[in-house]
């Protein structure tokens, strides 16, 4: 039986290398606006976050949303080892907390990511 339409758009989009879109979020009062840029999150990491962030059976909602932002920031890049070190953070979550040191800013950058990862209700 031959692939429909639907399945080799889909093989198409898994196979490029390259097409991740990048996405822009400018936040008040933070670096003179400068924005920070980010991609979605894909379901495998995701799942790997959320699998990673819960301890015998107890969710971790706090280190999960931050694994979250450090995974899909492309800039400031928080897996950066070098970036980390200069921020004195030896973990990726450590950074995050550093940088966006306000509850609002963690929330607006999550929100987005939820929103651009489809997790949202409206689309990115």
């Amino acid at each position: 039986m031959a692939l429909s339409a639907l399945q080799l758009a889909l093989i198409q989009a898994v196979n490029e290398n390259g097409g991740e879109k990048v996405y822009e979020l400018s936040i008040p009062n933070f670096m003179d606006g400068e924005p920070i840029k980010m991609r979605a999150l894909t379901s495998k990491e995701y799942f790997r976050i959320s699998k990673q962030c819960t301890r015998e059976g107890q969710f971790n909602a706090l280190e999960f949303r931050l694994e979250c932002i450090a995974a899909s920031l492309i800039d400031p890049d928080f897996n950066d080892a070098q970036f980390r070190d200069a921020l004195k953070c030896p973990t990726a979550s450590q950074a995050v907390i550093k940088v966006f040191d306000k509850p609002g800013v963690l929330e607006q950058i999550m929100n987005r990511i939820e929103e651009i990862s489809g997790m949202g209700d409206s689309e990115a």
